[in-house]
């Protein structure tokens, strides 16, 4: 068991309640709200098992750093309540090592680069939420040799330039504007 399950369990104390100026509550309550404002943010939480939140005007916001962060080591960057990339940095840093960008909470990432980069190195390609990728690149490609053509979210690509799906055992798949074909 882990300190911090140990400590949620057994209502024991996590952290300091003057760590970030919070008020504990009952130790059935999981979370320790901040009773004043802390460094230009209306409120800053932290429940038991550690976890740490910014909000501005209700909503997760934070400029200068992750405006959540999990117990888990997962950080996660806001913009006025939605999940947003700032300077090309990921919004989303998972505890796994998956890494995810987003403009105003969706997916998506300029500049030919990848919006989703997996622990496991597979990199998604996303326009506005949806998969896409122009210049006949691929939209998905995994180190296990799977690679796979998106057009607006509609798996795409010209039967003359090639299958739109690769499997990694080497099986190929031919798709249309979102709809399988022969060739």
């Amino acid at each position: 068991m882990t300190a911090a399950l140990r400590k949620k369990q057994t209502g024991e104390p996590y952290r300091n309640a003057g760590h970030f100026g919070h008020r504990v509550h009952a130790p059935d309550s999981t979370h320790l709200v901040s009773t004043a404002a802390v460094g230009g943010y209306d409120q800053v939480d932290a429940d038991l098992v550690g976890s740490v939140s910014y909000l501005r005007g209700g909503a997760f916001h934070r400029e200068d750093g992750p405006a959540r962060v999990l117990i888990d080591g997962t950080e996660e960057w806001y913009r006025r309540g939605l999940l947003h990339s700032f300077d090309d940095q990921p919004a989303v840093v998972s505890s796994t090592g998956d890494l995810e960008w987003r403009r105003d909470g969706v997916p998506h990432r300029d500049g030919g680069k990848p919006a989703k980069v997996l622990a496991d190195g597979t990199q998604m390609h996303l326009r506005n939420g949806q998969l896409h990728r122009d210049g006949d690149q691929p939209a998905v490609s995994s180190p296990n040799g799977r690679t796979e053509y998106w057009v607006d979210g509609k798996r795409h690509r010209d039967p003359a330039a090639g299958p739109a799906r690769i499997h990694p055992d080497g099986a190929v798949e031919y798709w249309v504007h979102g709809v399988r074909s022969a060739t």
